[in-house]
C-alpha cells in the first residue's frame, strides 16, 4: 500500500512539474504575435516573466539543456505511468498450460 502511495505521490509531482514548465510556454506561444502597445505592453511583461521563470525552472537559459529537461521529465512520466499500469501474466490471470 506504501509504494502505491508514493506512485501516486511521484505522478502528482510530475504532472505538477510539467505544468509549470507547459503553461508558461503556452502562453508564450499563443501571445507571441500580439499587438504590442509599446514600452509598458502587459503581454510583454509577461512574456519575459514566464521566459525568466523557464529559465529559472531549468536552471539554464539555453535551449539545448531546456530540451534536456523535458525529454528526461516526460520520461519519469512514462516510466512512472508504465509501472503503474503494467500488464503482466500474473496480474491478467493467464493460466499457462503445456
Amino acid at each position: 500500500m506504501e509504494s502505491v502511495k508514493q506512485r501516486i505521490t511521484a505522478l502528482l509531482c510530475a504532472l505538477i512539474i510539467a505544468a509549470a514548465i507547459l503553461l508558461p510556454l503556452s502562453f508564450i506561444a499563443l501571445h507571441s504575435d500580439h499587438y504590442c502597445t509599446g514600452g509598458n505592453c502587459k503581454i510583454c511583461l509577461l512574456t519575459e516573466q514566464c521566459i525568466r521563470l523557464i529559465n529559472a525552472m531549468t536552471g539554464t537559459a539555453d535551449m539545448p539543456s531546456f530540451s534536456a529537461f523535458i525529454c528526461m521529465t516526460s520520461a519519469a512520466v512514462m516510466i512512472l505511468a508504465k509501472q503503474m499500469f503494467c500488464e503482466t501474466l500474473i496480474s491478467l490471470k493467464v493460466e499457462l498450460l503445456d
